[in-house]
């Protein structure tokens, strides 16, 4: 219980916003249940090596071991826990029980979905765990009716690979007359490795499959030819466009249907879901959430990189390349923009940072010579800012110039949904000040306890505020960008309008501790605050 020795902070009140204490397990299951359940797990483990997921399918603990699509399993729960006494003298400080069971050795494809289920591959995160793009689950795919185009051709190399390439022909001759002596040397695991090989990664050659997998190319090639032959001949093969290898199951609840037309110009205010349904992404697709939601499909659909409601990114670099070629000698000299810095670059106007995969301005991401501008928050561009004494408690200040338009720094904190915001309210209101601020319809972030000197910065009314607020795209995230309205020198102070509805002291206007965003060139994500 917060503020558990102050008798202003009204209890009863922040108890009646929860169903149940942080220490009472969901759906009934007890701490005593818990620790049975690890206990056992433990002897099982040490004493005769079964498998958790064995053990779980049985059904005879009071809780499962591992965790599921619906809540955590009993590990997870006892790692955040205090062990009992009795356990912690037991156990000692290592507890080697791991909640995920090893994939079988002797099988690709379950190394591969293992893989699936713990690497995050999202552009945001590229890491394994995430807990913030966990409502996507990927699910190998084995329908053969959806394996490529009906066009489709088998990529060719360039050059030989080596001795044993498919591109010599005598190789290739000898392959094709001793094919029944030469199919003998793969054992049929290798055999159901090379057709998952083929239908993960379609676009590997076999000469880049072979190095791979340790087999020889040519004999890489005969398997590909009949298994692309076979699969050719499929009377479902014909469809309309390519469908990926893997198919997406997300886990998060169906979005609420809206009437959707082209995404030309989504709303920033939603959070995004990617689609995950088989066909096109049109209007005949209802299990389309994007088409529904009228937004773009991104990299983490399940569709193809040539989706029709993709967004096709920006051509900036390729169009000043052309006017830089027609212009003349004698045409006066004026300095030109940044790369992507203005409406004119379509991401830019969409609320868009630009996409390594879709934009012609990164050739090179990372590069410190990089040209394009729309980049900030992808490449972490913000500028050196420090907490001091402000004219109001404490402010941040600038340790560096800035230019106009330029990233300052990102505002970050935890994300949290309405409810959370919504029972958090009552702390924002005892302790008068609030950290919330509004991302989306489904999101806040709130960095009341983990963020970073960006909720330092005070407010000034807008006229005034040398900073402006954004909420940007960042492939299919949204994150806010705290950006200079104007040039500042270095030990400049900070400063953004925190919005009109963060300053009402009404009650209805209490019902939330977000402050009011007020970004340029899109729509205001409205939310309210306590008064401060």
């Amino acid at each position: 219980m917060p503020y558990a020795d102050d008798d202003s902070f009204s209890r009863e009140a922040y108890t009646d916003e929860h169903q149940r204490f942080s220490w009472q397990p969901p759906g009934g299951t007890s701490l005593h249940d818990i620790w049975i359940a690890v206990e056992a797990a433990r002897r099982l483990q040490e004493e005769y090596a079964v498998d958790f997921a064995a053990v779980d399918a049985t059904g005879i603990l009071p809780t499962n071991l591992l965790s599921t699509s619906d809540d955590w399993g009993a590990i997870v729960k006892s790692q955040n826990m205090d062990r009992p006494p009795f356990l912690a003298e037991k156990w000692g400080k290592d507890l080697s029980l791991i909640d995920v069971s090893p994939p079988a050795m002797d099988a690709l494809s379950s190394r591969v979905q293992s893989g699936l289920s713990l690497f995050c591959g999202n552009m945001n995160c590229v890491s394994g765990y995430c807990s913030v793009h966990n409502g996507e689950k990927h699910l190998l795919d084995d329908d053969d009716r959806y394996l490529a185009y009906a066009d489709y051709c088998i990529p060719t190399s360039a050059e030989p690979c080596g001795d044993a390439c498919y591109l010599l022909a005598n190789i290739m001759d000898t392959e094709q007359k001793n094919s029944k002596r030469k199919r003998n040397t793969m054992g049929s695991q290798d055999v159901e490795n090379l057709k998952l090989l083929f239908k993960i990664s379609p676009e590997s050659t076999s000469c880049e499959i072979s190095q791979l997998m340790q087999y020889r190319c040519y004999e890489v090639y005969s398997y590909r030819a009949e298994y692309h032959r076979a699969t050719r001949a499929h009377k479902e093969l014909s469809v309309e466009r390519p469908v990926t290898y893997i198919q997406c199951v997300h886990q998060s609840a169906s979005p609420k249907s809206t009437s959707g037309t082209a995404a030309t110009q989504p709303s920033l205010s939603r959070h995004f879901e990617p689609c995950s349904h088989r066909g096109p992404c049109e209007p005949s697709a209802q299990e389309c959430t994007c088409y529904r939601r009228n937004v773009h499909c991104e990299r983490n659909c399940c569709c193809t990189l040539d989706c029709t409601r993709r967004f096709p990114g920006c051509e900036c670099a390729r169009l000043r390349q052309e006017a830089n070629k027609q212009r003349s000698p004698d045409d006066s000299y004026e300095p030109e923009p940044d790369l992507c810095s203005d409406s004119d670059c379509p991401c830019a106007a969409a609320g868009r940072e630009c996409d390594p995969e879709l934009c012609d301005c990164l050739h090179d991401l990372y590069s410190e010579e990089a040209e394009c501008r729309n980049v900030s928050l992808r490449r972490k561009r913000g500028k050196r800012v420090k907490a001091g004494t402000s004219f109001s408690g404490l402010g941040v200040f600038l340790e560096e110039p800035v230019g106009r338009g330029e990233l300052v720094c990102e505002y970050v904190g935890e994300l949290t949904y309405e409810a959370t915001t919504e029972t958090r309210d009552l702390l924002a209101q005892h302790r008068g000040r609030a950290y919330v601020y509004k991302l989306n319809d489904t999101f806040d972030v709130d960095a009341s306890t983990v963020g970073n000197v960006a909720r330092f910065i005070n407010h000034a009314p807008s006229k005034r505020a040398n900073c402006i607020t954004k909420i940007m795209n960042v492939s299919g995230d949204h994150r806010i960008g705290i950006y200079s309205a104007k040039h500042l020198r270095s030990g400049t102070e900070l400063t953004i309008d925190y919005g009109d509805e963060f300053f009402k002291s009404d009650a209805k206007a209490s019902s939330s501790s977000s402050r009011t965003l007020t970004p340029a060139g899109f729509e205001r994500s409205e939310g309210k605050s306590v008064q401060e």
